[in-house]
């Protein structure tokens, strides 16, 4: 090892003055570039970064908005359903009807039902199974009874099926 080294030592310096400002110089440049290559590393991983998190954000921002809508159609549809139902008496066949239509017609609705004023359900149409009378519950206490006499919406949560629709 100690021979190497004076081998080095000896090719280093048993040369010129010219040779030894070229080594310097070649040196002097190599970490010169390293630093540059280094210090454009970091700004690019920076700058990938950056760009990440924007476009997550955007892409965030963009899924929420379309949820939004989604949401906002489905309240929208259900609200003007709710309006014609409430045309006819509590618990009638024509409520009936236009219950079912919903719920056949958009299948991000799975049950809907008519409550009458005490909470007590009167009406009550599903797309999976068929209710009775006896099936019919008190809604009283529920949060989307005391919700609805608040005058504000209610969305239960929401679940989605086997092809990823939400209902």
């Amino acid at each position: 090892m100690l021979d190497f080294l004076q081998k080095l030592l000896t090719l280093f310096l048993g040369r010129g003055i010219r040779w030894r400002l070229t080594i310097w110089a070649l040196s002097l440049f190599a970490i010169a570039l390293s630093v540059g290559v280094v210090a454009g590393y970091m700004y690019m991983v920076r700058q990938i970064r950056q760009d990440a998190a924007s476009l997550q954000s955007e892409l965030a921002s963009v899924t929420g908005e379309r949820i939004h809508n989604f949401v906002r159609r489905k309240i929208e549809r259900f609200s003007d359903t709710a309006d014609a139902v409430s045309l006819y008496p509590l618990g009638s066949k024509e409520q009936q009807l236009l219950l079912g239509v919903l719920v056949k017609n958009d299948n991000s609705f799975s049950d809907a039902s008519v409550i009458d004023s005490r909470g007590m359900e009167v009406l009550k149409v599903s797309d999976r199974r068929v209710y009775f009378p006896s099936d019919y519950t008190d809604q009283s206490q529920a949060p989307k009874f005391i919700k609805a006499l608040k005058g504000e919406d209610y969305i239960s949560s929401v679940h989605t099926s086997r092809r990823n629709q939400p209902y």
